[in-house]
């Protein structure tokens, strides 16, 4: 079975009358119809989008590390919680065998053929997970409002990875300078979304899309 190619937010940004375009087989939203002012509302408030169509691969097992050092040398020294980024792409490491390597879409089977080892076990999980990016300078005031963890900047720092329960869905999240990336669970995501929309319109959250946020594992 071939992997999804439709987001699942996709009938959430219908509601919002977000206006789609095709991103390697993906419908993806791009702007929720106010472009301009999503752009300002990232320097004014906060924003979240939709960047469900970005490659993820899994790489599980003994032989970990030997695989990891595949993409990036220093990734077999990665601490647990800890992240490399390049701009089309960041390694997670998750735990003491697990890694999470998140990319520009369409990079699975590049991904897959590189991380090839005896050991381990390396899947793509693009269809199956959803991911969200909660981006602008009040972002932290939505955090306050849907997880117990303290997510404020000072206290996890920028390259970590969290996992922990927002709205009481797990999740991923890597911290990045001025955007938060969170994963869940495909089936998760509708209402996940609508929870952090509900408690961040009060604070300043709007919904918008790719071509106001575009894809990219760090900032300038």
């Amino acid at each position: 079975m071939g992997l999804s190619r439709e987001s699942p937010l996709k009938n959430v940004y219908r509601q919002l009358q977000a206006t789609f375009a095709e991103v390697d087989g993906w419908q993806m939203p791009i702007d929720c119809g106010q472009a301009e002012k999503e752009r300002k509302q990232i320097d004014a408030g906060s924003v979240l989008a939709d960047w469900s169509h970005i490659s993820k691969v899994i790489v599980l097992g003994n032989g970990a590390e030997e695989a990891i050092a595949v993409l990036h040398a220093d990734a077999p020294k990665l601490n647990i919680g800890s992240t490399i980024a390049q701009k089309e792409s960041v390694i997670l490491r998750l735990t003491s065998d697990e890694y999470l390597i998140l990319s520009l879409p369409g990079e699975e089977e590049s991904i897959l053929l590189k991380t090839q080892h005896p050991k381990v076990i390396s899947y793509a999980v693009a269809g199956g997970f959803a991911c969200m990016v909660l981006a602008g300078s009040e972002r932290n005031k939505v955090w306050e409002r849907s997880t117990a963890m303290d997510l404020i900047t000072t206290k996890v720092g920028i390259g970590k990875v969290i996992q922990t329960s927002v709205h009481a869905v797990h999740c991923t999240i890597y911290r990045m300078a001025g955007s938060d990336l969170i994963i869940c669970k495909r089936d998760q995501a509708h209402f996940l979304m609508e929870a952090l929309m509900d408690v961040g319109h009060l604070v300043g959250l709007m919904p918008t899309g790719m071509n106001v946020v575009t894809v990219s594992f760090v900032e300038n």
